[in-house]
């Protein structure tokens, strides 16, 4: 998974008060607010199977998330998905320490709902608070309990709100709505002994991982520095490739067409217009309505002619597709032939080869 380079900003800029004001009167009403927020994690392997889940919540509306490290461990890539069933698609790992078991995503998201950070600080035991995840893949679970205990100089809040496998990475909320803790274990041996971890340790781990990517920054710089004059294939064929297959998820199917050159070697249609790229992509969005792709792992991407700056990129695709009748999950291999690389770039051929593939009815 693709790490995001450290700014220094987000350590400054994270409070532990956001913007957003989650106080409800009722436990009723601080469910109906913070759900929408959280989301089961899907973490699967180099072959697009998934192998173990966990909880997540949004922290900002463009798709700033938390959940455990432990989530996410071993991952070749991850996928979010709401109660409702709607689908995020990952794009980045922002920073994660193993040492405090927290883990801060990016997915691909803007205006989504997310949930306000409070303070342990002023706790006390015997407080309520609530917890929202998805013990054993049940989406959008609500447990409540009380504070029993706090350990190790209260960076571990201990809780009698259940947690149970798959509630890994949940909110645990005050009594105001407020994130105090993020759920990360349970005692197995003892009863009802359930674990989070305070939010205060979440600024812990980010200073330290700002620390150690500062140091790292620094010993860098020579090296970049000698790389720099080096001729590079393409300015940025990754981030083209990311773009090009999210724009599936698009409603404005236009957004797709927007990516091809005006003839194109297409699938097994041969060479054929841009106009009839996306009107065969219209009727197949008509057909599936609700669609999720996503790049597993990085791109190949390789210089294949630099006299006419053509660039071939080969990309395994994550898929979900569903309609009323049917769901449809898979992988597939693309190859695609890039023109203008450097400054305008145009797909000009593109072939996919069928991985692997499942359906199902809905509501099976």
């Amino acid at each position: 998974m693709k790490r995001l380079p450290w700014t220094r900003g987000l350590v400054l800029g994270l409070t532990l008060s956001s913007a957003v004001n989650l106080s409800a009167i009722t436990t009723p009403e601080i469910v109906a607010k913070a759900k929408p927020a959280v989301v089961q994690i899907v973490a699967v392997d180099a072959k697009q199977n998934p192998y173990k889940t966990g909880t997540g919540f949004f922290i900002s509306g463009d798709g700033l998330l938390l959940t455990n490290n432990h989530v996410i461990a071993g991952a070749a890539d991850l996928f979010a998905q709401t109660s409702t069933g709607a689908i995020f698609i990952f794009r980045s790992v922002v920073f994660r320490s193993a040492e405090f078991d927290v883990a801060m995503l990016k997915f691909a998201a803007a205006g989504v709902p997310y949930l306000e950070l409070g303070s342990s600080t002023n706790a006390v035991e015997g407080e309520r608070v609530l917890v929202i995840g998805s013990p054993e893949g049940l989406e959008g679970t609500v447990s409540d309990g009380i504070i029993s205990a706090f350990r190790d100089n209260r960076s571990l809040i201990q809780i009698t709100a259940p947690i149970s496998p798959g509630s890994s990475g949940s909110p645990v909320l005050d009594e105001s709505g407020q994130v105090i803790g993020i759920a990360a274990s349970i005692q197995k041996e003892g009863q009802n002994l359930n674990f989070a971890i305070a939010v205060e340790t979440l600024k812990t781990a980010l200073l330290a991982d700002g620390k150690r990517a500062a140091e790292s920054e620094t010993r860098q710089v020579a090296t970049t520095e000698r790389a720099a004059g080096a001729k590079q294939p393409r300015t940025d064929l990754d981030e083209f490739v990311n773009q090009f297959v999210a724009s599936g998820n698009t409603v404005n199917w236009r957004s797709v067409g927007s990516f091809y050159a005006d003839n194109v070697d297409y699938l097994t249609n041969g060479t054929v217009t841009k106009a009839f790229i996306t009107e065969e992509v219209s009727k197949y969005n008509q057909s599936w309505p609700q669609r999720s792709y996503w790049v597993a792992g990085e791109p190949v991407v390789e210089m294949v002619d630099a006299v006419h700056d053509v660039t071939r990129a080969i990309i395994t695709i994550g898929f979900a597709v569903q309609n009323r009748k049917q769901v449809i999950t898979g992988t597939c291999q693309e190859v695609i032939l890039v023109h203008n690389a450097g400054t305008n770039p145009k797909v000009t051929f593109i072939r996919t080869q069928i991985l692997g593939r499942e359906e199902r009815m809905t509501g099976q």
